[in-house]
């Protein structure tokens, strides 16, 4: 395969020609990153399937760990060399990877924050799941409470303070939780991905 298999992109003459056209015949793609038309790498990695080399500067770089997950075959800091961004042209046309040990690295450590904190929110959703909808509102009810007495959520929730004593042992066997200062402290560090899960009360 010849290096005329390899097409350079600017946004535009992608925006004017491809899109136009809605293909891109080379199998080699070589794509001057525009901040303000990001989209365009996604483009061609997911809809042309293509083998895409980014080209962006120093300050450009902390977006890399988002295009290697998009599924581009490299990247290249934009240095002036022409010899390093030939040799990275003829890797990435062979299909191999061309991306530093420092952006790699910073893209496992990117995936496995993202890891932990998918495990964090089905760990999260497989708990507060549990709860009835009653429940659900007496967690939300404690979670914003800031300390009042019992009997004022109670009065919130329009149920006695009896029942609502009942809702909270279920609670905290249900959550692992010893007390209501645990399930307060507990709402209180997932608030956000509750009411993402659970944006509506019954």
């Amino acid at each position: 395969m010849g290096v005329n298999h390899i097409d350079y992109m600017t946004s535009e003459i992608f925006e004017t020609t491809h899109l136009q056209k809605k293909t891109v015949e080379a199998e080699t793609v070589l794509i001057e990153f525009d901040n303000n038309k990001p989209d365009l790498i996604k483009h061609l990695t997911t809809v042309h399937n293509k083998n895409v080399l980014v080209m962006h500067k120093k300050n450009e770089r902390h977006l890399v760990s988002g295009w290697i997950q998009l599924g581009i075959k490299g990247n290249y800091e934009d240095s002036g060399n022409p010899d390093s961004l030939y040799n990275a042209l003829m890797e990435v046309q062979k299909g191999k990877f061309w991306i530093s040990r420092r952006d790699s690295e910073e893209f496992f450590q990117n995936a496995g924050t993202k890891l932990a904190e998918l495990k964090q929110s089905m760990k999260v959703n497989f708990e507060v799941n549990k709860l009835s909808k009653k429940e659900l509102k007496v967690l939300r009810e404690i979670g914003n409470s800031q300390g009042k007495p019992l009997k004022e959520v109670a009065e919130a929730l329009f149920i006695s303070e009896y029942t609502l004593r009942n809702h909270l042992t279920s609670i905290y066997k249900l959550l692992k939780l010893a007390n209501r200062i645990e399930l307060y402290i507990f709402y209180q560090k997932h608030e956000a991905l509750i009411m993402e899960l659970y944006p509506t009360e019954a």
